[in-house]
């Protein structure tokens, strides 16, 4: 026989059970998960103090003595939290500071989206945890203007609305180029903050030397993992150049491969509007191997000649070879592959050979060695340079160039590579002497050495061993030799 209960008991039923436990306590305060009702956060606060950092504070209430209470933070896009045990007075209701610091072990930019949380512990080891707010840090000093271009949003002050309409028309061109080139159905959105003057920008910009920032060697920043990049002034050339970092990460997938700086900036470069490629010829005995050049390093003298060889690789490497190569280049190192890895499986040379590709000299033989390379079968090695047409932690951030008012990059046409040899064969016959496979003849030598340091030990042995004998007396002979036989045993 079955219980048979009526819907009207059933609904009194359940509100008596709702009436309790709202009595009881309900649900913790919005965005709040807590282990216990003892400890209650009424409230947190947030507040900007550029360029010190962002102090972050929480309003707690508990009945039982809190033990500590730690802020934990980091740039949004970041895989990595830090933490700080924030400062209170004891009590019942506590409010509890901290300020995260942007300046130590990792450089937060300026209009980077800082996110951060806190854990609040009782000497009864019962956690209470708040939901995850975001910050913007950006200094709230200037009155910031935004507008959208493409992916970018761009931060700015103090810039007429119709110089940044036209900078923006050109530059919604500019972004479509590099996503074009690249050919990436979607890149996610990012930021620029533009300072309008160089002592504004020198300001907010990270310290990398003291040399390069009294020489304001660089007029811009660029940090992938936080989406943003900091810049002088309205310049086209700049925001391209930055740009082109954030874009280029998206192209290299979650991986985040380290590339070397000078395919980093050398394609930034060459994505910057009307920028001037110089030849190998102008560079070639002024700057050093590429394998020199896999960080960016140098003088306030010598950097710019790093970028003007960067870019003039990287151009090779596109109009000579191809973008859709180029594309395969990203694609192994995307993979996880070191850079000469991925040159040899898509061109069939390291970065010594593309020096010397770059150069116009004979190619030589790669030395890291590939079992199946990702471009087999094509020979030789050519795409037609119109395929341009179809116009990136660590890390690692990107620098853009100096910016001086002698710089003739965006007077002059494009320039054109060098041509290198056609065939594989050739090249192994053009080749000096010291260049080939064969072995060097001071192996040779060495070995000559070391057989004639033997066989003068011999001799001397030899001839020691003769004089002894030769001064041996008779009997001493005889006594040696019956020595020798009383020693032996003859088990037959």
């Amino acid at each position: 026989m079955g219980l048979c209960v009526r819907p009207s008991v059933l609904l009194a039923v359940l509100a008596l059970l709702l009436s309790a436990f709202i009595v009881m306590g309900g649900l913790p305060p919005a965005g709040v998960s807590a282990s216990g009702g003892e400890t209650r956060v009424v409230g947190t606060y947030q507040n900007v103090n550029f360029p010190s950092g962002v102090e972050v504070g929480i309003t707690i209430e508990s009945d039982i003595e809190i033990k500590d209470v730690r802020v934990y933070y980091r740039a949004e896009g970041s895989r990595q939290w830090g933490y700080a045990y924030a400062d209170f007075e004891p009590g019942a209701r506590i409010v509890a500071s901290q300020s995260v610091p942007v300046q130590e072990s990792t450089y937060i930019a300026p209009g980077a989206d800082v996110e951060y949380y806190f854990e609040v512990r009782n000497i009864e080891g019962k956690v209470v945890k708040t939901h995850p707010a975001v910050v913007e840090y950006l200094d709230d000093s200037f009155d910031w203007r935004r507008v959208n271009i493409g992916p970018l949003e761009l931060v700015y002050h103090d810039i007429g609305d119709s110089q940044v309409e036209e900078a923006a028309q050109a530059l919604r061109e500019d972004l479509l180029r590099v996503k074009d080139l690249l050919q990436l159905d979607q890149v996610r959105p990012f930021k620029g903050v533009i300072y309008n003057s160089y002592s504004d920008a020198n300001a907010a910009f990270p310290v990398t030397s003291q040399t390069t920032t009294d020489h304001g060697t660089f007029a811009g920043y660029a940090f992938p993992v936080q989406r943003v990049f900091v810049g002088q002034g309205l310049d086209r050339r700049i925001i391209v150049h930055e740009s082109t970092h954030l874009i280029l990460r998206d192209a290299l997938g979650r991986r985040n491969p380290e590339l070397p700086a000078w395919l980093n900036e050398g394609f930034a470069t060459y994505m910057e509007p009307n920028v001037r490629v110089r030849s190998s010829s102008e560079l070639y005995r002024r700057t050093p191997h590429l394998k020199a050049m896999g960080s960016l390093s140098g003088t306030p003298e010598t950097i710019p000649l790093f970028y003007q060889k960067s870019v003039s690789v990287v151009a090779h490497l596109i109009e000579e070879y191809g973008a859709e190569r180029f594309r395969s280049l990203l694609s192994e190192m995307a993979r996880g592959n070191k850079v000469d890895v991925a040159l040899v499986s898509v061109y069939g040379f390291d970065d010594h050979g593309l020096d010397s590709s770059w150069a116009g000299l004979p190619i030589p033989d790669p030395i890291v060695q590939v079992p199946t390379p990702a471009s087999a079968g094509s020979e030789s090695g050519r795409e037609a340079s119109g395929a341009t047409s179809n116009t990136s932690e660590s890390s690692a951030p990107g620098a853009a160039p100096p910016s001086t008012s002698g710089d003739s990059r965006q007077q002059e046409p494009q320039g054109q590579p060098p041509a290198v040899p056609q065939q594989e064969n050739s090249v192994s016959q053009q080749r000096s002497p010291d260049e080939r496979n064969e072995p060097s003849p001071f192996i040779f030598f060495d070995a000559w050495i070391l057989a004639g340091v033997a066989l003068l030990a011999v001799v001397a042995v030899s001839v020691k061993f003769i004089y002894n004998r030769l001064r041996q007396r008779p009997e001493d002979a005889l006594d040696s030799w019956d020595s020798w036989q009383g020693d032996y045993r003859d088990d037959d």
